[in-house]
Formats: C-alpha cells, structure tokens, sequence
C-alpha cells in the first residue's frame, strides 16, 4: 500500500477484495489500513456484525467524501460468502452461468475498461476518493478538515449510513461530494453512465406502498360463491396504471430531477387448499419529487383505489422497513459546494450538464431536509461519477480514461474548497 498507488491500482484493488453485501468486512479493513498508513484518524460504526467507516485529517473548514463500500450480489447466489472457497467457486460458476466474462472478483482490462462487481458501482468513486485524499498537499490540511464517510449496506436498506447519521461524526461539514453514479434519465438510452461533466444537484425519493386486497373465500369449484382477492387485485392494479397514464392520478414534475413514477413490485395470493383466496398483497414502488411526501402520495393512492375499490376491500400502508425511506433531496446551485464544483469543472474544460438522479442512495439520508433528529444532517451534496455501464448486471465495467479523468477533477475540486 504505497503512497505511489495510482487510482487505477486503487481500484483494482477493491474490485478484488469482494464485498457485495453482507460480506463488507474485509473491504472495511483493507480501507481503514490503508488510510491510518496516511495519517487519518477513524472512527468505526457498527453496523450488526459489519461496520462502516468515518476517516478525517486536518482541521479548518469540512469538505466530505462519501462513498458505499458494498456492490449488489451475483444474481441467484446472494447467499454466498464469496470470502469461503466453496462460496467463491460457487459464486464463480453461477457467474459464468449469466454471462461474465470470468470470476466477477478478478479485475479484467480489456480495451481500456476494468470489469468487475462493482467496478463502477461504486468502486472507481471509492478509489478516487482514497487517490484524491493521498493528493492534497500538506498545506491543503493546515485550513482544511477532509473527511470521508464509507458506508455499508447502501445497495440494500441503508444501514450503514442510518448509522453514520446518528452520531455527529460528519454534521459539521459545509458540503459533500459523492462520486456515485450519475443515473440520468438518459442512462437507460445510452447504455452508460455518464462522462465527469455531468453532476447530478439531487436524487428523487422512494416509498414503498403496500395494498392488501380483501376477499371472500370459497371452494374453488364453486367460485362465485366468493370473491376472488387477486381479481380485485387485477382491477385495482389495472386502474392505478391508468390512471397514471390518463393524468388522473398526476405523478410529480421538478425542474431538475426526473419526473415522480410508480409500479407494481410484488404481488403475493394463494391458498395451500382448492379455496378462492381471501386476500392479495401487492406491493408499488412509488419514487417522488419535491414537494411530493410520503404522506400525500400515500393519500393520493388510497383516494385512486377508492374509485374500483370499497374502503371495506383493501388497506393502504407504507411497508414496514427498519430504516427510514430515503426522501427526495435537492442541493442549491448557490451553496458553496454547487458553484466550486462547477467553476472547477469548467475551468478544467467541461461543459457542465446539471440533472438530477433516478434513483436513490445512501445521500438522500445525507442531504435530504427533511428528515427530524438525531439523523437530519442537510448537507448539500454534488454527485459526480465517471463513465461505466452494466452495474448490477454481468460484466460491469468502468472507463478507466475516465477514471483517471474524475480524480484529477475531485482533486482540483478538493484544492478549490
């Protein structure tokens, strides 16, 4: 672990030390290594049996750094320790099964990208926070305060920055970067992430929003003698898609982020027994947009139903989570972080593109408003990624040119501050 490391062995680094969650820990260690060998001082957070990280040095006005250090499983063995030999080889073999071109651990350059779980999600962000945080000059630290959050369990319900944000580790810095992906609307078309240029300024929020359908049950020979849970499911369903397309049920619009969206996740019926099912659960995805609430979008739902469905029918709820549901920020192009990321963009020759984020992250529980004590924390984040594609499938990969681009601007950014 030389102070010679490049960014581009940084990241091969963490690619090959796995980490999708649960299994976090030894990435956690390597990481926290790594930075008392250059002078910072860490703080451990629990999380259950894993822990998150929360590094600082120097003193003077907080610039943070934040990045998840946990990737998506392998899809079919996400209960595999890919730490155990036969949990790797299995993890290995699946793998292969869905298209990587080899151990999904094992960093791959080929034609001037890196393949690797996680490669771009968000390992090349993580490796040029640690790139830039070995760069800043001595001096830099003298009137400066760098610290850098690594959270775990960010791909799934955001444990670790749930508690990251109930201590006062990070509340006094003034502003954040997070080196994220930068999932514009645009991403699907493109079949990429975007280049350093763009920066997204907010992500939309999500909720997850439960419908349980009420029947009446009844020998399946004989079903009209009862009513069938999965068909007033079917209707209801039906209507709310409509609805959405028609504009009676007008989903949310923002200036910078994405417009507010909704669908069907999950549907559960059925009986053990020949019997009509007396019940339905279907879960919908809701994400939002400010001014959109939980609260009012959770109403807005229930009063939709109520046109196919009787109040006796059906009841509405969030899902049960054990984390808050990350809410919708929005960072000001007038804050301090805003106007030095761009005017440092710009002097290095970008042309900046501002948008906003599809879906969430563990920055919305950073940098969201609205949020109450002990978690609210309201600090104004930019997220700004580099070039990948195919995260949280087969075969994910970083543009390594970019790579090299985006540290060289998180470092001019960092010097600006």
């Amino acid at each position: 672990m030389s102070q010679q490391l490049t960014v581009q062995e940084i990241l091969h680094h963490l690619v090959e030390i796995p980490s999708p969650y649960p299994f976090e820990n030894q990435l956690v260690e390597w990481i926290a290594t790594f930075l008392e060998k250059h002078n910072f001082t860490l703080h451990k957070i629990p999380v259950e049996d894993r822990f998150c990280l929360v590094a600082k040095r120097g003193i003077g006005k907080c610039l943070l750094l934040f990045g998840h250090l946990d990737t998506v499983p392998i899809q079919g063995v996400e209960d595999e320790n890919p730490h155990h030999p036969e949990g790797r080889n299995k993890i290995t073999e699946h793998a292969k099964t869905l298209g990587w071109f080899q151990d999904p651990f094992i960093p791959l350059i080929k034609e001037g990208r890196m393949y690797g779980n996680g490669a771009v999600d968000m390992k090349a962000g993580v490796a040029s926070i640690l790139a830039t945080a070995l760069s800043l000059p001595e001096e830099w630290f003298q009137s400066h305060e760098l610290k850098i959050a690594l959270s775990v369990d960010e791909e799934f319900v955001d444990k670790g920055m749930y508690q990251i944000l109930q201590t006062d580790l990070v509340r006094n810095a003034k502003g954040c970067i997070c080196p994220e992906i930068a999932d514009i609307s645009t991403v699907v078309e493109m079949g990429e992430t975007p280049d350093v240029g763009t920066i997204l300024l907010g992500r939309r929020g999500r909720i997850a929003i439960e419908v349980l359908v009420k029947g009446k049950a009844a020998h399946a020979a004989t079903p009209k003698a009862g009513i069938n849970a999965i068909e007033l499911a079917t209707t209801m369903i039906n209507h709310v898609m409509k609805s959405v397309e028609s504009g009676e049920l007008p989903l949310g619009k923002h200036e910078i982020l994405p417009e507010a969206s909704i669908t069907p996740l999950k549907i559960h019926a059925g009986t053990s027994s020949l019997s009509v099912p007396d019940s339905c659960l279907v879960e919908f995805d809701r994400h939002l947009v400010p001014p959109e609430t939980p609260e009012s979008v959770l109403k807005q739902m229930e009063e939709c139903i109520k046109q196919v469905l009787k109040p006796s029918e059906f009841e509405i709820r969030k899902t049960n989570r054990p984390t808050p549901f990350l809410l919708p920020f929005v960072t000001s192009k007038d804050s301090d972080i805003a106007k030095v990321t761009i005017s440092t963009l710009e002097s290095l020759g970008y042309s900046v593109k501002i948008s906003g984020g599809n879906s969430v992250a563990d920055e919305n529980m950073l940098s969201s408003s609205d949020y109450k004590h002990p978690i609210l924390h309201a600090i104004p984040t930019i997220v700004l990624g580099c070039k990948g594609g195919n995260y949280h499938k087969e075969n994910e990969w970083v543009d390594l040119r970019s790579l090299e681009k985006h540290y060289q601007a998180l470092l001019k950014i960092c010097e600006n501050w």
